[in-house]
């Protein structure tokens, strides 16, 4: 899927986390007809599925936030007008809001966060925000108006005493129409307020992750308890240069603590195993729903004749998967998890693995039918529970 009137070079460059930029017309208005707003209903009254209603009110509390799973009164109480429905992830749940994202491979896919579907009838939506995140907002029906502001986006501008984090102040600096097929791409902590001026608003948000270091530092202390990566001993410095007073901290011996940790950080082959694991690691709500089966036994060649019968194989939409190719030997990282890959298995049967969820047979017989290392992988990623028969299971 290839985005129109937009050149990935020019923006990466020139607009990538830095501004926001409209890009009309960027995909086609049809892609978006494989959901409907009474089928995103139906997805938020699913147990499984994380979603939220934003209710536009009059008093002290202007906005009312409920939480789903809902229930189809939940929706025949909602006013006419002020409110908006938001689904989480219906990546995972929907092929085509997946296949979505191979117009954005541009940027890695482990910088995703999730696709999130929005409907509004008139005048609804979250009300006036900004996020430490990237995102696209692309239009799939109606009109929805934004307005933009890049002034007052701190904490300190939050409206008190409110469930959500919406913004106090908001100087509009920008506004924007988006009709079917028009996308806006925003930068982290640029102010939006997204406002439906029709009564079928329907938005897909293309979100991406925010990296804070404390997140990575949080996981990166649980993964050296978890490997039991080698210990690195604080050393002293010279006590007879920087000692004034027993009870000092003197800035060599900070130094000292500061040069321990990074010789733990300072293992390539330890930092980029653990990076894998981080990125891939199911996040939240997620994390509960993937639930592997039991490891699966069944020999390779009755598993190789599946595939030769026409079984093909498929991975959870959930499931997040990237591979590294810098290291010696290969690295697949998969839901937090890392699998060693052997040099003769094909880098094209890696790209497959890590871009596309399903694997019809006729395609992964390029790859097993001669390689044996090909072979031993899929059927390892089978067993323990990964890949998925497409057809009967």
């Amino acid at each position: 899927m290839i985005l129109n009137n937009f050149d990935w070079n020019d923006f990466l460059q020139n607009t990538w986390q830095k501004k926001p930029l409209l890009v009309k017309n960027a995909l086609p208005a049809e892609l978006f007809d494989v959901l409907t707003p009474e089928e995103l209903a139906g997805l938020a009254m699913e147990e499984d599925v994380e979603s939220r209603i934003v209710i536009e009110k009059d008093g002290a509390t202007p906005w009312e936030l409920k939480r789903g799973p809902f229930t189809e009164d939940d929706f025949t109480s909602t006013p006419a007008t002020h409110w908006s429905l938001l689904v989480q992830g219906v990546n995972h749940w929907l092929p085509e809001a997946a296949e979505l994202l191979t117009a954005f491979d541009a940027i890695p896919r482990w910088r995703l966060d999730d696709v999130m579907v929005s409907f509004a009838p008139e005048e609804g939506g979250v009300g006036p925000h900004y996020d430490n995140y990237d995102v696209f907002l692309i239009q799939g029906r109606g009109k929805r108006e934004w307005r933009l502001t890049t002034q007052h986006c701190t904490p300190e501008n939050y409206i008190p005493n409110m469930a959500l984090r919406l913004m106090e102040n908001f100087p509009v600096e920008e506004t924007y129409i988006l009709e079917a097929g028009d996308m806006l791409y925003l930068p982290a902590k640029v102010g939006h307020w997204g406002i439906s001026r029709s009564p079928d608003c329907m938005t897909w948000s293309v979100g991406y992750r925010s990296l804070s270091a404390r997140e990575m530092l949080e996981h990166f202390a649980d993964f050296a308890a978890r490997e039991s990566l080698p210990v690195k001993w604080y050393q002293d410095p010279n006590w007879l240069d920087n000692q004034e007073h027993p009870s000092n901290i003197s800035n060599h011996s900070v130094a000292q603590a500061k040069a321990a940790l990074l010789a733990m950080l300072n293992d390539e082959a330890t930092l980029h195993r653990w990076f894998g694991q981080f990125i891939t690691e199911p996040q939240g709500h997620q994390g509960s729903l993937l639930t592997p089966p039991p490891e699966r036994t069944l020999p390779l060649d009755r598993f190789k004749r599946r595939i030769h019968q026409g079984e093909g194989l498929s991975a959870d939409l959930m499931s997040r998967w990237v591979q590294d190719t810098t290291t010696n030997p290969r690295l697949l990282h998969i839901n937090g998890e890392t699998t060693t890959v052997e040099n003769d298995v094909e880098a094209a049967l890696l790209d497959r693995l890590c871009s596309q969820f399903d694997h019809p047979a006729d395609e992964l017989l390029i790859y097993v039918t001669e390689n044996t290392a090909n072979l031993d992988l899929l059927h390892g990623l089978w067993q323990a529970g990964i890949l998925h028969w497409l057809e009967s299971e």
